[in-house]
């Protein structure tokens, strides 16, 4: 997972404020901030793996699904009988080789 930035100054009311120079309260404050920081990239990494393995199963359940129905299609096919020659049709004899 990606690793956050340990925040070294911050910005309030215009004014750039270094954290290493601020009261412990402060440095205590951006601590806390930043581990929520790293937890909040955590969880939205771990967000997209989870929805890329979620979209290749989607996309390997619908190619099974695809390919069974194609199967039982084909098998509830009847087979294929060549259609019988008229009555009428005239027969033609094997020529004796």
């Amino acid at each position: 997972m990606p690793q956050v930035q340990k925040t070294v100054t911050i910005q309030v009311d215009g004014q750039v404020i270094i954290v290493e120079q601020s009261s412990k309260t402060v440095q205590q404050l951006i601590g806390i901030l930043d581990e929520w920081r790293q937890k909040q990239s955590d969880a939205q990494s771990e967000l997209m793996m989870v929805n890329t393995a979620l979209q290749g199963l989607q996309r390997e359940l619908y190619e099974t699904l695809t390919k069974e129905k194609l199967a039982a299609a084909d098998a509830a096919k009847p087979a294929e009988v060549p259609e019988p020659a008229p009555v009428d049709a005239p027969v033609t004899p094997a020529t004796p080789q």
